[in-house]
C-alpha cells in the first residue's frame, strides 16, 4: 500500500511541476546595483545601543 502511496504522490508532483516558474531565466537578466553613499560629516546617521550607522554602512 505504501508503493500506492509513493506513486500517487510522484504522479502528482509530475502533474505539479509544469507550473513552477523557471528559475534559470531569473539569473539571465542584467541587474544594477545601486550604493548609497550614506553619511558623512557631522551626521552620524541612525544611532543605535553598540554602533552607529556612519561607522557600519559601506
Amino acid at each position: 500500500m505504501k508503493q500506492v502511496y509513493k506513486y500517487i504522490l510522484l504522479f502528482c508532483i509530475g502533474l505539479w511541476l509544469p507550473w513552477l516558474p523557471d528559475c534559470s531565466t531569473a539569473w539571465a537578466k542584467d541587474f544594477v546595483v545601486i550604493i548609497d553613499p550614506g553619511h558623512g560629516g557631522h551626521d552620524p546617521g541612525a544611532v543605535g545601543r553598540i554602533s552607529k550607522e556612519k561607522n557600519i554602512n559601506l
